[in-house]
This record gives C-alpha cells, structure tokens and sequence, in this order.
C-alpha cells in the first residue's frame, strides 16, 4: 500500500518524534530519536519509544481539527451536527464524504502501527541489563506497545472492516511492499487478542509509570478485551460462538476484583473528565499546563460549549444535539448526568454540554481562550453496562446480575432501579449506554454491536444497509488506487466513482 509505505520511506533512518507539545505526558525533553544501531541501548530509549506510539496514535485521532474521534464513534448516529450541516448529508447517515477526505484514510494509523512494531520488536531484543536486570520492567513496555498495537487494529476494524496487518518493522526504504493483502477482521482480532495476553502477562495492575489511565495496564488490556469479544457477537453476524460472552465478562470481573477502579459520586461527574479519576481504566489527557492544550476554536473542547463559556456564541453552541437523543433522558429534573453535565438542556436549540468545559481565557473580556480536557476512552461504567449486556446475551442469561450492573449507573444517576419488564430489559442497558457515555466514541458500535442500528436511527438507516455493513466507513480513493488488493467497503462499492 503506497500511503503506508511513503510512511516508510519518510522513516527510512526511521525516527520516531516526540513533539514539544507533549513534553510533559512523555516525561522526557523534547528530542528527534534515531532509530538505528546506536539506538536500543537504555531504558530510556524504550521509554521514548513507547510514550512515540502513544503520541502517534493521540495524533491520529485528531482531538483537534477534524475531530475523528467523534466523527467515527458518535456523529454517524445523528446524537450532534455542526450547526452549519443541521439537517445536511453527514447528519442524515450518507456518509457523502470526499473520496479523497482524510476521514476515509487509513494510512494515519500505520504511523501508529509502524512505532509500536519498532518497540515491540527492539525491546525484545535489548538485554535485561539495560532495564537494571529487571526483566519485568522490560516486558512492561513491550506490553504497552501491544497495547496500543491491538486498540489500533481493533480501532481500524470497526471503521473498515479489512485492512492490511503489519506486524514486523519497516527499518529501510528495500523493506517497503507497495501491494500489501488486506486481512479478514477474524485474522486482526485474532492478533489483538494474542497481542492482549501477551500485554496482560507483562503488565501489572498498578498504574504504569504513576500514570493512571494514560499509560496502559491491566485494566485497560482487559478493558479492550472486553470490547474485542463482544464486537465479536454482534447482532448481525452469522455464526456468534457464546463464548465470547464468557470472555467478555471474565475480562470485566477481572477489573472489578483487581483494578480498585470505583465509580465517582454522582454529585463529582465532572471531575471525570478532568482526568485521572478513579474512574478511569484508560484516558487521553490534554492539560495546558503541560502544554498539551488547544488555542481557541481548536480543539475538542470549545466545539461543544455554548455562551457563556464559548463567549463567540449568541448562546447556541458549535454542535448541536439532536432530539431524539436528549429525549433519551426520561428524568431530567432528577438524572443527575442531566444536572451536572448539561446546560440549558429543556431548550434544545441552545443546549450543550459541558462534559468537556475545561477553558482558561487569556484576555479580560473573555474574547481569546485556550482549552483543554480528557477523553476517557474506557472508565468503568462502560464496563459495568457491557457487562450488563453479556449476562443478558450470554448462553445461559442471568437478568436478575444484568440488572444489579444496570442499576449501579442509574443509581449513581441519581434514580431509581430499573422496574420495567425483562423483555425491555436489553434495549434500557443499550438506552442506558447512551445516557452515560455520549461524546465518548461508543454510540455507532454500540448500535452495530446490539442490533439496534435500524431501530434508533430514526428510519436515516436501513435493515438492507445494516446487513452489508453500511456503517464502515468507504476506503479512500488513493487507497484503492495505490494498492491493487484494496476494495471498498462492500455498501459503498457503487455509491462512489474515482
């Protein structure tokens, strides 16, 4: 694949960099690595090499600018649109991108992939002395980088399906193969899950290196798990092996026993999203103390707040939430999510959240701003939910443990227990995921993963579209020009014409 390989090429010394930007996550000054043969000598070369993955991968995700994070996981199930598409394609489901935009591009990911595949396999190779004699702490760092190998693919599958698998490092430009196979999804989840317990023998529950939730551990190995196996059930699937339920839920009972993760007082939600809460199991910071922060109109944080806080606004925020979604919360005078983490909510021309309210102005009239916040990619109440949703689904169904889990969150909601009938029990768990975890990339999965696609699109999507797997996302055109085994995805293969 030519875009993968021009990466290659770029790499050819290969250097990994660690921008300035992000000087305080890595804990090291900001340098350009060589990676050749005077490279691999110290633990703080393995250090840096790994902390480089973890950049590339918060890069990849654009947290700023294009926001793909929430553009794959939540835009796609009309829960906001920018104001300036209210009601436009995107919004509607038709996904009528460019075939040359840079959300249908994969190639960004192979970054992340080629910086953790150099670790992976340098690591392994560097002494224990290099590591003071402590083959632990070098097997720590191997396993984040399976890590964040493994949440990549995993990453990658959802959005299209098939994709080529590198697992060996490219060191010279004679290495590059421009046609490279596209693997099955079984073949990468297969790796994942191999790279997973590898990753969980070599980490430990701790938070890795005093930081928690924003390097990986065994919370956040069995948190992805945990997704890995469900995904692996969903509703429209031919053949589902039961045992993925099991998995899923032993992943989840492993958290609860071992992790000390606890959920946060219904009354403190915002502190969620300040960081490192207990909470937490695995986060991506961006703190403007460590200068990781975006400038006004930049980043995550401001597209979704309204006036007061985003003081360019007559009130009304950047990205609007739809109706459907806000009527989701059936108490909102009593919820506490509705309280705490909402402004304006009966009013929905002029509600926002303030999930991601971290803003520092700069000037005294509040006209110039700076923004930070933390997204949380998996905390514990995602897990209790999936949890929720595995007993309900598994061989031998347990509601009555489904819906103690599903209560935990309604309670720290602030409401009562879950009273209706069992029958409705499953679609509350997939209502419930949404209430709590919006604007946190799950809601397109959960919709695909649980079979309510269809149901809760409000008629934008069709049974037809769901079982050609309508929601991945189509493979931009210099893919398919570069590489002579790439194909679109099977929905959009006579939507869009090169």
């Amino acid at each position: 694949m030519r875009n993968i390989y021009t990466i290659s090429r770029t790499l050819c010394v290969v250097i990994i960099i660690l921008l300035s930007s992000c000087e305080k996550f890595l804990d090291l000054k900001p340098i350009n690595i060589p990676v050749g043969p005077t490279y691999w000598q110290t633990e703080n070369d393995a250090n840096s090499a790994v902390l480089g993955s973890y950049l590339k991968l918060r890069e990849c995700l654009e947290f700023g600018g294009g926001l793909k994070y929430f553009t794959y996981g939540d835009f796609p199930t009309h829960i906001y649109s920018n104001e300036s598409e209210w009601g436009l394609h995107e919004f509607e489901g038709n996904y009528q991108y460019s075939g040359n935009g840079a959300i249908s591009d994969w190639s960004p990911f192979y970054k992340v992939i080629l910086a953790a595949n150099m670790a992976i396999k340098n690591i392994a190779n560097m002494p224990v002395s290099a590591f003071g004699g402590q083959e632990i702490l070098k097997n720590s760092y191997i396993g984040e980088a399976l890590f964040v190998r493994a949440y990549t693919y995993f990453y990658m599958v959802r959005i299209w399906g098939t994709v080529p698998m590198l697992l060996e490092p490219v060191e010279d430009a004679s290495e590059a193969i421009y046609d490279q196979t596209l693997s099955t999804e079984s073949e990468i989840l297969t790796q994942c899950v191999i790279d997973l317990k590898l990753a969980d023998n070599y980490l430990s529950w701790g938070a890795t290196a005093g930081k928690k939730a924003i390097r990986a551990n065994r919370a956040s190995v069995n948190a992805l798990l945990a997704h890995i196996y469900m995904w692996q059930t969903r509703a429209n699937l031919t053949n589902i092996d039961n045992q993925r339920f099991a998995d899923a839920i032993n992943c989840i009972e492993l958290i609860e026993s071992n992790s000390g993760a606890s959920l946060v007082d219904g009354n403190n939600l915002p502190t969620i999203w300040k960081g490192e809460s207990s909470e937490s199991l695995f986060e991506f910071p961006f703190k403007l103390a460590d200068k990781e922060g975006f400038s006004k109109n930049a980043g995550f944080a401001d597209r979704f707040l309204g006036y007061p806080y985003n003081t360019d606004r007559e009130r009304r925020p950047i990205f609007r939430f739809s109706n459907s979604f806000l009527t989701l919360y059936k108490e909102p005078a009593r919820d506490l999510r509705v309280q705490k983490l909402y402004e304006n909510f009966t009013d929905q021309s002029n509600c926002f959240t303030t999930k991601y309210n971290q803003i520092q102005y700069t000037n005294a009239d509040k006209t110039d701003w700076e923004t930070e916040g933390t997204v949380v990619v998996f905390r514990l109440a995602d897990m209790y939910l999936l949890k929720a949703e595995a007993l309900i689904k598994k061989e031998n169904p347990d509601l009555g443990a489904a819906r103690i889990y599903l209560n935990y969150i309604r309670k720290r909601a602030g409401l009562d227990d879950y009273a209706g009938v069992d029958a409705n029990l499953y679609e509350e768990i997939a209502d419930e995921r949404a209430r709590e975890l919006f604007l946190e990339g799950h809601r397109l999965y959960d919709w695909v993963r649980t079979g309510f696609y269809v149901s809760k699109s409000d008629g934008v999507y069709s049974l037809d579209r769901y079982q050609r797997e309508g929601y991945l996302f189509p493979v931009n055109f210099s893919l398919l020009i570069n590489n002579q085994y790439v194909k679109q995805t099977p929905y959009w293969a006579d939507k869009m014409n090169l």
